[in-house]
């Protein structure tokens, strides 16, 4: 008759403490993969855009649009809709009269806020407290009724200057 007990020199593994181990592993795993989705998609979940995080309402924006036109005001998004308020822009007709204009008074009577479609901004930027657009818009709202030419002179082409160099790349004169 054989016994049920190991041989003397076997080596026995309980099997129990390792399936506890590996099931710890398991869940710690799964928690880490959870957590890791929810932050990743913390703006869906909390009904907010990415650019909502980085807007600072406190400061104005310039949105710069496709079609190279730009506004200066009060930024906030409204699911795929951005709503500017308190708005201005370049007024470039006369390149020797270039000022900042409080959009409004034109003939077509538009009324506040601007509604823009996400997919016609390009890029949207905070405005420092010191920058040239900030202190043309102080000036506006102090009474002047447009702000000096030399504050806000637009890039040559009318348009916003873009990072992209233009032309032909020709080497340093110290190279």
């Amino acid at each position: 008759m054989r016994s049920s007990a190991p041989p003397r020199d076997a080596i026995t593994i309980p099997i129990l403490p390792i399936l506890r181990a590996l099931t710890g592993v398991i869940v710690v795993g799964i928690i880490l993969l959870v957590l890791s989705v929810v932050f990743a998609h913390r703006d869906q979940l909390l009904g907010r855009s990415a650019a909502e995080r980085y807007i600072d309402p406190n400061a104005y924006q310039a949105v710069f649009l496709t079609g190279q036109l730009s506004y200066f005001g009060h930024l906030r998004v409204d699911g795929d809709v951005y709503v500017l308020t308190d708005i201005y822009y370049v007024d470039a007709t006369d390149p020797q009269n270039t000022r900042l204009v409080k959009r409004g008074g034109e003939a077509l009577g538009s009324r506040e806020p601007m509604l823009i479609p996400q997919h016609q901004v390009l890029f949207v930027e905070n405005l420092r407290d010191d920058s040239t657009i900030v202190g043309a818009i102080r000036a506006i709202k102090s009474g002047q009724t447009t702000a000096p030419a030399a504050s806000v002179a637009p890039s040559p082409s009318g348009a916003p200057s873009s990072a992209t160099p233009t032309g032909t790349p020709r080497p340093s004169p110290t190279r």
